[in-house]
C-alpha cells in the first residue's frame, strides 16, 4: 500500500498539461478554419453606390463575422468530442476521479476559448489588412468602433465569453448524449424546429429571447455576469448528469 498523499490539484495540473499535449489537433483545426473564415471574408460582404451630379461614392462593407461563426462551431466540436469515450478513457491513465477530470476539461476548454478568441479579433485586423493591400480604396471604421486599449480589451474578452459559453453548450450536450444516445437525434431535431419555425412558434421566441439576452447588453459588467453565470451553469449540469453513469462507460 502506497502511503504517498496525491493532491486533487495535482492531478487537475497533469491532466491540464496531458490534454494540452495530447488535443493539441484542435489547435491546427482551428488555425485551417480560421484562414478559410478570413479567405471568404475578405471579399465585400455588401455594398451601395451613391452619387450626385459631382461626386459618386462606392462603398463595400468587409466583416470577419465568418471566422466567427466558425470558430464557435469549433469549439462546440471540440467541447462535445471531449467528453466521448475515447477521450474519456485517456483519464485512467491517471490515479483520478470524475471531480479532477471534470475540472481539467474545464481548464482545457477555458484555454482554448482564450487561444480562439484572440484569433478572432486578431483576424478582424487581418482582413483590414489584406483588404488595404489588395484595393485602392480608403477603409472607414465604424464610429462606434475606437480603437483605445480598453475598447480592445473588452472586444478580445466578449469573445473569449462567447466562445466558452459555446464551450458549455458543447459539453452539456456531449454529455447528455453519452448519458442516453436518443439525444443525438432530439438535439439536432429541435436546433432546426427553431431554424426554420421563425421565431412564430413558442420554443423560436424564447430562443430569439434567450440569444437577445446574451447578445444585446450595453453595460460590459452585467454581460460578464450572465456570462460567467450561465458558463459555470452549465458545466455544473455536466457534472450532475455524468454522475449518472456508469464509472466506466
Amino acid at each position: 500500500m502506497s502511503f504517498v498523499e496525491v493532491k486533487p490539484s495535482e492531478l487537475v495540473k497533469k491532466q491540464y498539461f496531458f490534454k494540452m499535449k495530447s488535443y493539441s489537433q484542435v489547435f491546427s483545426s482551428l488555425i485551417f478554419l480560421q484562414l478559410l473564415g478570413i479567405f471568404f471574408s475578405v471579399g465585400p460582404a455588401g455594398g451601395s453606390v451613391s452619387h450626385d451630379n459631382y461626386l459618386e461614392i462606392d462603398y463595400s462593407h468587409y466583416s470577419a463575422n465568418l471566422v466567427f461563426l466558425f470558430t464557435m462551431i469549433w469549439a462546440f466540436i471540440s467541447a462535445v468530442l471531449i467528453t466521448t469515450k475515447a477521450y474519456r478513457y485517456d483519464d485512467f491513465v491517471f490515479v483520478t476521479n470524475r471531480v479532477t477530470s471534470h475540472l481539467s476539461n474545464m481548464l482545457f476548454l477555458a484555454t482554448i476559448s482564450l487561444i480562439g478568441g484572440l484569433c478572432i479579433y486578431l483576424s478582424g485586423i487581418c482582413v483590414k489588412v489584406i483588404v488595404a493591400f489588395f484595393t485602392d480604396g480608403r477603409i472607414v471604421a465604424p464610429a462606434d468602433s475606437a480603437a483605445d486599449a480598453s475598447s480592445l480589451f473588452i472586444g478580445a474578452l466578449a469573445m473569449v465569453l462567447y466562445l466558452l459559453l459555446v464551450c458549455g453548450f458543447g459539453y452539456l450536450t456531449g454529455m447528455a448524449v453519452q448519458l442516453n444516445k436518443r439525444f443525438i437525434a432530439i438535439l439536432p431535431a429541435l436546433w432546426l424546429g427553431f431554424m426554420y419555425s421563425n421565431g412564430t412558434s413558442k420554443i423560436g421566441q424564447f430562443f430569439q429571447k434567450c440569444i437577445h439576452f446574451y447578445t444585446h447588453e450595453s453595460s460590459f459588467m452585467i454581460f460578464s455576469i450572465k456570462m460567467l453565470f450561465t458558463i459555470m451553469l452549465l458545466f455544473l449540469l455536466s457534472i450532475l448528469i455524468s454522475n449518472r453513469m456508469e464509472v466506466k462507460s
